[in-house]
């Protein structure tokens, strides 16, 4: 796949608008990857994602015609896709288990053992303090630290104020720090080794 290009972008959105199917067999060429794993990390489940990104491209075919060329989709896109994904995830009743986001390209050497145990329990910590997370909250962090996306950003996509965005920022970040840093000292308690 070429890389993504403003340019590649507007033109399949422009043949999307006239009824083309390439037009939007290019836009979910782009986007689906990324939708996959924003959806997956807000619903923990493989087959919320897929329906959420799924219903998200029949919208986009759907309302073809509101499709602004000359305006990003991809901001667009992770807005809908978002606001998907947290309303599956505010109805469930269960949470399954969150995309694996570290650790996403194999090492090129093998991990040492001891440092692969060590990296998977840091991990699991996450995953499980990202879990515990409000769904308003634990898309914050999704966004901001595993999408890479700055607060502006943040505020357009999710339809919230910069204000809030901030906020919901914040309060994640303090209930992360203060899991992590409990689940820290707990395995510092713990003997290493076992008992003298």
């Amino acid at each position: 796949m070429q890389p993504l290009t403003p340019t590649g972008e507007r033109e399949a959105v422009a043949a999307l608008r006239r009824g083309e199917g390439r037009g939007l067999e290019t836009l979910v060429a782009l986007h689906q990857g990324p939708a996959l794993r924003l959806a997956y990390s807000i619903t923990g489940s493989r087959a919320a994602a897929e329906d959420v990104v799924a219903d998200a491209f029949v919208s986009v075919y759907e309302h073809r015609d509101r499709l602004d060329p000359d305006r990003p989709f991809r901001p667009w896109f992770t807005r809908v896709v978002a606001n998907r994904a947290l309303s599956v995830a505010r109805r469930s009743t269960r949470m399954s288990r969150i995309l694996a986001l570290l650790s996403l390209r194999p090492s090129r050497m093998p991990p040492d053992p001891e440092e692969q145990v060590e990296r998977n329990e840091v991990h699991r910590q996450i995953v499980e303090a990202v879990r515990a997370l409000p769904p308003n909250e634990r898309v914050a962090i999704v966004l901001r630290y595993f999408e890479d996306m700055d607060e502006r950003g943040m505020a357009e996509v999710l339809g919230w104020p910069a204000g809030t965005v901030k906020t919901r920022l914040h309060r994640a970040r303090a209930r992360l720090r203060a899991r992590l840093t409990d689940a820290h000292e707990l395995r510092a308690c713990d003997p290493v080794g076992g008992e003298r």
